[in-house]
């Protein structure tokens, strides 16, 4: 592990126990959007933006709950290096105190998820990988490398979002699970414990997990076949088309088993 992931993980670590001192003692509040936010994502935001500002003071930095203003957008998809960063990944997860949040931390380079930390600090287990390096699970029990291990077909998944019922059209014939958290999900394909898992989302749900799933082996792309522009995703839009992340050798299959309503 480079000393900048080391680094990552220190401050995704210590984000998560912000996060977990909060934890069962904050209300919901609603955002403009209707979605939901608490306290506790302010406070985790605010400590990786200063933070990581003083690791790299000329990187830009996206946050899910610090709104960026078109200068920052700018800037940050003209930068070769760009920190994007969710707080609390699974907030709705979070206040019901299911312990399936994740602290996410991620570097663009280039345009592309490079660095990725996902971090489930109820669970103390933390995701990490960088490109070129590899891809790793971190659990009490010890490390395992993320090297493209497919789950048995009798227990494999297709992990999916909470609005599911409502707005997708899904023919696969297997478990379908949603757990909370849109970047545990791919990194649980990249464990290996589901075939693939879709959304419609925001780059700060995704960067973190999609440089843990690419180098684990497998790919994310938009349902349209088309890749995730993640310098458009900047400025805080949602996705128009799903995004499935899945093994290669099966991602063409998966794809045609899900569809927008």
């Amino acid at each position: 592990m480079t000393p900048l992931l080391a680094q990552l993980e220190d401050l995704a670590q210590r984000a998560g126990r912000i996060a977990l001192s909060f934890y069962g003692r904050v209300a919901a509040e609603r955002k403009q959007d209707l979605t939901l936010v608490s306290r506790a994502d302010r406070e985790v935001e605010a400590f990786l933006r200063r933070e990581l500002g003083r690791l790299a003071p000329d990187v830009p930095f996206i946050g899910e709950e610090s709104a960026a203003d078109p200068e920052v957008v700018g800037r940050a998809r003209a930068a070769e290096r760009v920190w994007v960063v969710d707080p609390i990944d699974g907030t709705t997860a979070y206040l019901g105190q299911l312990d399936t949040f994740c602290v996410c931390v991620a570097e663009l380079r280039g345009g592309r998820p490079h660095l990725g930390v996902v971090h489930l600090p109820a669970l103390d287990q933390t995701y990490l990988a960088e490109r070129g390096g590899g891809a790793l699970w971190r659990n009490p029990r010890g490390d395992v490398a993320l090297d493209g291990t497919r789950p048995p077909a009798k227990v494999a998944c297709l992990l999916c979002p909470s609005n599911v019922h409502r707005d997708y059209r899904v023919s696969f014939e297997g478990k379908v699970r949603s757990l909370g958290s849109t970047a545990l999900h791919y990194a649980l394909v990249a464990r290996g414990l589901g075939l693939g898992a879709f959304a419609r989302s925001h780059v700060w749900d995704w960067a973190a997990a999609a440089a843990v799933l690419e180098e684990a082996g497998g790919v994310m792309r938009r349902l349209d076949g088309r890749d995730v522009d993640w310098r458009e995703l900047l400025d805080g839009r949602r996705e128009e088309v799903p995004v499935l992340g899945a093994w290669p050798d099966g991602w063409d299959e998966l794809a045609r088993q899900v569809a927008l309503r």
